[in-house]
């Protein structure tokens, strides 16, 4: 996979001097790519991720989460992709958060990658002990896209895993 190209150093630079002066991240505008603005495909994934042992308004059961989102170019061709994490938890309590741009990458023909919550964390700079979000990946050719979901209780006296197919939507008439 190709490094993140010098527009998104750029658009993660702006966004990080909002935050520094305390200007809303949702008040930028970004030019998109001729590459970019054409992605007519999008797969977004749950990603539940971490330790959760508030008692107090959990949302999800006190237990160790962990998500694995696996995603294959079945194509002939390179795809190109562009990630981006949505948090949901924190904010919580329906209020709304920006996307955060983690990559813009090119996956060759018949190969494979893993995105799990240490990568998702890395990329997003997620340093909370539980977290849940979306991970958003858009592409200009259909994908293979399943999560991998587990979870224990914190004595890993029970644990669970669940495998899920991500549907894919298509964007080309939005």
């Amino acid at each position: 996979m190709n490094a993140m190209p010098e527009p998104f150093h750029a658009v993660q630079l702006a966004r990080l001097a909002c935050i520094a002066i305390g200007i809303p991240v949702a008040a930028l505008v970004f030019p998109a790519t001729d590459a970019l603005a054409k992605l007519p495909y999008e797969y977004a994934a749950k990603v539940v991720c971490g330790l959760q042992e508030s008692k107090k308004n959990p949302g999800v059961t006190i237990g160790i989460y962990a998500t694995t989102i696996n995603v294959r170019n079945p194509n002939g061709a390179k795809s190109m992709i562009l990630k981006y994490f949505v948090p949901t938890l924190p904010p919580g309590k329906q209020h709304p958060s920006d996307p955060i741009q983690m990559s813009q990458e090119s996956v060759p023909p018949n190969a494979a990658f893993a995105s799990d919550c240490h990568d998702i964390a890395a990329r997003a700079k997620i340093t909370l002990p539980f977290w849940e979000g979306f991970l958003v990946i858009e592409s200009e050719s259909s994908l293979d896209v399943v999560g991998v979901y587990t979870s224990a209780t914190t004595g890993n006296e029970q644990s669970s895993i669940e495998v899920v197919h991500v549907p894919e939507r298509s964007l080309r008439n939005q």
